[in-house]
């Protein structure tokens, strides 16, 4: 199947379609299993939906091509199917025999979105893959190759590699001939690149024979396709436009095909799209277009806050909630706490209850090494301050410049731009914030109840590397994948309705503790069978609060008590609910893997281990909701006592704890 008529013979699915469709899925569907047993026939079928609805090309292409990219789809969700088929296609050209034996080995040479290199290689074990980066490294093949003969890929012919070695590869495999250029959606961090000089490297081994490929957004697609047929009238060029659409995201690219030149092409690409933004005055609500709502009337027994009035009336419309905490039934340290750990412990705060709906809002990620958080936009390309986000303090912000009538500007490029249909809210508030499960139970999780109490059909934004077991989190909430939309590093999310809410404070309540009620509630507990003395594991911390003498306190409480240790992250769903729900006594260093407190009941003790710079009210805040007991251990903290950036609120320095201390705790515990 040539590529160029694959671009054009790619078309929607009919009833003739079906048996061949049947067969080639079936297929793929047990290379799946192969690989990955988890795997469940419905949910590899809503996976592969756009490959089953699309046929590629001829009856035999269209099988081979259905089974493969089906169960490719498995592994790389939100695969762009079309693109994938075509630059398999292209480079499969490339691995002609005759072509292969009068002109000596066949390169391609590809820059761009390195998820799609391997599958373009797919089958190409006569041509040279060289992915073109940064730096150099080593060949690792994805997980799925070579596990099935749909899946071959050569090792000995993909490699990765910096301009300066291509050279280097193509006289190693017998040619100095570059047949084919792919340009897929390349990084758009550095704006836009001559593709003369960008690929200099190769401009004595293309000629009129050299397939180019580009890939990317429709808008910069279409601006190349200008500039070719200014200046090479004569060249044909082939593009096809296409709508890719990912559950209820939509996002316009293109495909840009052509040769005959006796060069590399004379234009400049621009990646990605472009915005023109500004830093607007702050919150000014505007009904039917950007207002501020509440949320939870019915559930949240607070205090009502109207916009103009209440405790903070520049926040808007909302409700307050006040966190509770427990005295704790025992407290020991071993070096005396300051004062503003003993605040933490009775520490009692409000959290806000608002959201921001945006009407054609934009949702922009923004994040260096500083900070991390997103920016909402309205449609005119006015950022919104001073709802949650300091967009003051970005990078875009320090970026900007000023025009003569004073309005700071800045014109933004990001690799794409997809649009949701209907209302859409992210689950988090900055775009890394799932990394820390603490956070992802506290203020990401519970957004959920923020979608039913507005009553709306909400596309759910997740990170495109949400964790299997917070997917399954959302699942049991009801939130399955036809409601997610998974964003992409530094993607703009522009939606119908955009829903942002106001960020929460680190802390628990009766509000965001609901929903581990609803998931507890759909697994059944008492059949699982799980230890009653709990240690949470602290082997797998390797950053920082690394709890030092962790070894000696294992020893103790494994066997002097009959404790046994537990690594949640190492459970299923299931299973890591039940363990809390089960427990007679929990002990853990403060963190996530105590907070699975949250599917405890009243039984259940609680001892916490902490250093004097670490008090957090997380753990004190579920006890009030649940009503267990939770008692605290403090330790010393490893810095210099001039070391006040690693001190309350920010303590992360590692810690020793009094092993004597940690016995009579529990000994008082269990007594």
């Amino acid at each position: 199947m040539d590529a160029v008529t694959l671009l054009y013979r790619t078309k929607a699915a009919q009833k003739a379609d079906l048996k061949r469709k049947t067969m080639a899925l079936r297929t793929a569907l047990a290379i799946v299993g192969e690989i990955d047993p988890t795997v469940s026939e419905h949910e590899f079928l809503h996976r592969s939906a756009s490959v089953i609805g699309t046929v590629f090309g001829g009856g035999g292409y269209d099988s081979y091509v259905t089974t493969a990219l089906s169960a490719l789809s498995w592994f790389e969700p939100d695969l762009d199917v079309q693109l994938a088929a075509l630059l398999n296609a292209a480079a499969l050209q490339m691995n002609f025999q005759t072509r292969t034996f009068l002109d000596g080995a066949q390169a391609v040479i590809y820059y761009g979105d390195e998820r799609y290199f391997p599958i373009a290689m797919l089958h190409g074990n006569a041509t040279l893959g060289l992915y073109v980066g940064d730096a150099q490294k080593e060949t690792v093949l994805p997980l799925w190759a070579n596990k099935s003969p749909t899946l071959e890929l050569n090792p000995g012919q993909v490699h990765y590699v910096t301009p300066e070695l291509v050279p280097v590869y193509q006289t190693a495999n017998g040619g100095s001939h570059t047949s084919a250029v792919m340009i897929v959606h390349p990084n758009g961090a550095d704006g836009e690149f001559s593709v003369p000089a960008k690929f200099d490297y190769i401009a004595d081994t293309v000629g009129v024979a050299t397939i180019y490929c580009i890939a990317g957004s429709a808008e910069m697609i279409a601006a190349a396709a200008v500039q070719l047929e200014a200046q090479y009238p004569d060249v044909r060029t082939d593009l096809k436009l296409y709508a890719l659409r990912e559950q209820r995201g939509l996002e316009y690219r293109a495909i840009l095909m052509f040769t005959g030149l006796p060069g590399l092409p004379d234009i400049v690409l621009e990646p990605g799209i472009s915005k023109s933004l500004t830093l607007g005055p702050g919150l000014v609500e505007q009904p039917g277009e950007m207002e501020s709502l509440s949320y939870g009337e019915n559930s949240i027994a607070g205090i009502r806050n109207v916009h103009g009035v209440g405790p903070d009336a520049s926040l808007g419309n909302g409700i307050w909630e006040r966190t509770s905490v427990k005295s704790p039934f025992y407290l020991a340290s071993s070096a005396p706490l300051p004062l503003e750990a003993r605040e933490r412990l009775s520490d009692e705060f409000d959290i806000f209850h608002s959201v921001l709906r945006v009407c054609d809002g934009m949702l922009i990620p923004s994040q260096d090494p500083g900070h991390a958080t997103f920016l909402a936009a309205r449609a005119n390309g006015e950022i919104i301050k001073g709802y949650g986000s300091d967009a003051d303090a970005t990078p875009l912000a320090a970026a900007a410049t000023v025009d003569d009538a004073g309005v700071r500007r800045y014109q933004l490029h990001r690799p794409r731009l997809r649009r949701v249909r209907g209302s859409a809210m992210p689950l988090m508030f900055t775009p890394m914030l799932h990394k820390w499960h603490s956070h992802f139970m506290i203020q990401c999780l519970p957004r959920v109840r923020i979608a039913r109490d507005l009553g709306e059909d909400m596309a759910i934004l997740i990170p495109h590397d949400l964790r299997r077991k917070q997917v399954e989190m959302l699942q049991l909430l009801g939130i399955g994948e036809s409601q997610l939309v998974r964003m992409q590093p530094n993607e703009l999310i522009q939606a119908d309705r955009l829903y942002v809410p106001l960020p929460w404070r680190l802390g628990f309540t009766a509000y965001n503790t609901a929903v581990y009620d609803e998931i507890a509630g759909q697994i059944e507990t008492a059949l699982i069978s799980t230890p009653k003395r709990i240690l949470i594991s602290r082997e797998s911390r390797k950053t920082w609060r690394n709890l030092i003498n962790y070894d000696t306190i294992r020893q103790m409480l494994v066997q002097d008590f009959g404790f046994e240790e537990i690594s949640p992250e190492k459970l299923t769903l299931a299973e890591e609910v039940a363990v809390y729900a089960n427990a007679d006594i929990v002990v853990g260093a403060e963190g996530a893997g105590m907070y699975g407190a949250v599917f405890s009941g009243k039984k259940t003790k609680y001892i916490t281990i902490c250093d004097e710079d670490y008090v957090m009210p997380m753990l004190s805040n579920i006890a009030v909701v649940r009503g267990f007991e939770v008692g605290y251990v403090f330790g010393e903290s490893m810095r210099s006592d001039g070391d006040l950036y690693r001190r309350l609120p920010y303590g992360h320095a590692d810690f020793v704890v009094d092993v004597e201390l940690l016995r009579r705790a529990v000994e008082f515990a269990i007594a």
